[in-house]
């Protein structure tokens, strides 16, 4: 699994599995949908206490020390809680060798199943007796829809590397279109490019030649067989994280104890699609109000300003106020320009407007 595309192909799946086997028996006590393509099982096992699985579609799962807060809940999350809520886990299983996992919880009134298809560009769905309840997605394919009330189809190949045969492997070669046995590998089988060269390595196979053109089945088909029964551990290489280490490639042990708390160290950094669209709308929000806030201050210090001078105009005007009441009732009593021409020039009042009503005095 790189680092810089976190999506388990179905070999690495089949490892991660193998390590979280442990949360078999353990009750479900919260259900957490972070965001839209992602579930966290808050799970509760006697003896081991609290823990975490995490499934991200399409990408991965793996168990996590972390659970992202959210605000409330999606509609499907909540449909979620109240149809399995306090039932139990009894299986965790890949389905043949795709990238599809499924989840089997044991309830009063019999068993639920959660679906969870990694592939692209993902989904998960609850079924009972392989109908479906309800799902992240509505799809519809040309043979198979996601939709309530539907039967559930898994997708299938033809060949299941995980119980692969010795004849198996030798007529898909004979069958297969491929130009080349790593292709064919690759593809035809589901073992990605990277898994299938570390086969035509270990049995001493070329990788480019032709599928009719291959005589060590046997030492082809050992290669492949170690492949699913390696004992799993954590490795690095680059920006691989591996459940074991590869001849075609430089690794590294890593610290953690299990590929699933690699993948888990791994996608610490990662942050959710939607929480970067909330993160972005929320400094544009904050971008906003803070404009606001800077308008709104300038205002008051405007305000603030003319409140000052009105005050002490205001002082001014009670200080002054018989010479005021005086002068302002004898322009009432002597409305005629006339009268307010005298009155200016002998300094009773400093101008006067009679379209708008004013006279301006000056006090001292």
């Amino acid at each position: 699994m790189k680092l810089s595309n976190p999506q388990l192909s179905a070999l690495e799946m089949h490892y991660v599995i193998k390590d979280i086997q442990l949360l078999i028996g353990s009750k479900v006590d919260k259900i957490y949908h972070p965001e839209k393509n992602t579930l966290i099982l808050q799970l509760h096992k006697t003896g081991t206490g609290k823990n975490l699985l995490k499934l991200k579609v399409p990408g991965y799962l793996c168990m996590t020390q972390t659970k992202e807060s959210t605000q409330q809940p999606s509609q499907f999350c909540a449909y979620l809680r109240k149809k399995l809520s306090n039932s139990f886990l009894e299986l965790i299983e890949q389905k043949g060798f795709e990238r599809i996992v499924e989840l089997k919880f044991r309830l009063k009134e019999g068993e639920l199943s959660l679906v969870f298809e990694f592939f692209s560009p993902g989904n998960i769905i609850l079924t009972k007796d392989n109908q479906i309840l309800s799902a992240l997605e509505y799809q519809e394919y040309k043979d198979r829809k996601i939709k309530p009330k539907e039967e559930y189809k898994y997708p299938t190949k033809e060949y299941n590397f995980l119980e692969l045969t010795e004849n198996n492997l030798m007529e898909l070669l004979k069958k297969t279109d491929k130009s080349s046995v790593v292709k064919a590998l690759a593809i035809d089988l589901g073992l990605g490019g990277l898994f299938a060269e570390e086969a035509c390595l270990n049995s001493g196979v070329d990788k480019d030649k032709k599928p009719n053109e291959i005589r060590e089945i046997k030492n082809l088909f050992e290669s492949l067989k170690s492949l699913r029964d390696k004992k799993a551990g954590a490795w690095k290489s680059g920006e691989e994280i591996l459940p074991f280490e590869l001849r075609s490639m430089r690794c590294e042990r890593s610290s953690l104890e299990s590929f699933s708390q690699a993948i888990d160290e791994s996608t610490k950094q990662e942050l959710p699609q939607e929480q970067m669209l909330i993160d972005k709308r929320y400094q544009e929000k904050v971008k906003k109000i803070n404009t606001m806030i800077n308008s709104q201050e300038t205002v008051i210090k405007n305000l603030s300003d003319k409140e000052q001078e009105l005050r002490e105009k205001g002082d001014m005007i009670y200080s002054n106020f018989q010479k005021v009441e005086k002068i302002l009732n004898e322009a009432k009593k002597e409305q005629t320009k006339d009268a307010l021409e005298k009155m200016k020039k002998e300094k009773i009042i400093k101008n006067y407007d009679l379209k708008e009503k004013t006279i301006t005095l000056e006090l001292e």
